[in-house]
């Protein structure tokens, strides 16, 4: 891919035990077919959408439209930017998550890095209606919980790719 074209293939985050990375069509492809493999307890969806309730081969060409999505709909006013976290080698103003309010891992990170609990809002879950939490995390509050041994790369030209007017 040319990145001059398309800069956020270019946009990696590097900690001192991980490096995430834009997803590739190859990243892509790698993490479809760990998704079909199972990523979850099946009693359970800790997704908003369940998209893990559907069977191989349908999971891995699902997983591979949602990337292919997010990259096309990549623009100023709204866009989505996920990241492959690869271990040895294998922003924005405003972060925003939501979890279910049974989804205690999930929960236990958003509390850890200091997100703050702006609603709760009934979603359906596998049909049902259940408990949505939602969280929001300040530009303000993110940049003092920055460490130093972690580095953005590429941001500049993904800074100009998704702001308005450019």
């Amino acid at each position: 891919m040319e990145h001059s074209i398309w800069p956020l293939a270019d946009l990696e985050v590097r900690t001192p035990r991980m490096v995430l990375r834009y997803i590739d069509d190859d990243r892509a492809a790698r993490l479809a077919k760990l998704a079909a493999g199972g990523i979850h307890d099946p009693a359970m969806t800790p997704f908003r959408f369940p998209w893990t309730d559907v069977a191989p081969p349908q999971l891995e060409r699902n997983t591979m439209q949602y990337f292919w999505r997010c990259r096309a709909n990549a623009e100023p006013n709204s866009w989505i930017i996920d990241f492959a976290a690869e271990v040895d080698g294998k922003v924005a103003d405003l972060a925003l998550t939501d979890a279910w309010h049974d989804n205690g891992p999930s929960l236990g990170v958003t509390n850890s890095l200091g997100y703050s609990e702006v609603g709760r809002r009934r979603a359906l879950r596998r049909d049902s209606p259940d408990l949505l939490l939602e969280f929001e995390m300040s530009r303000e509050h993110f940049d003092t919980i920055r460490r130093d041994d972690i580095t953005l790369h590429g941001v500049e030209a993904v800074r100009d790719l998704l702001q308005t007017g450019r």
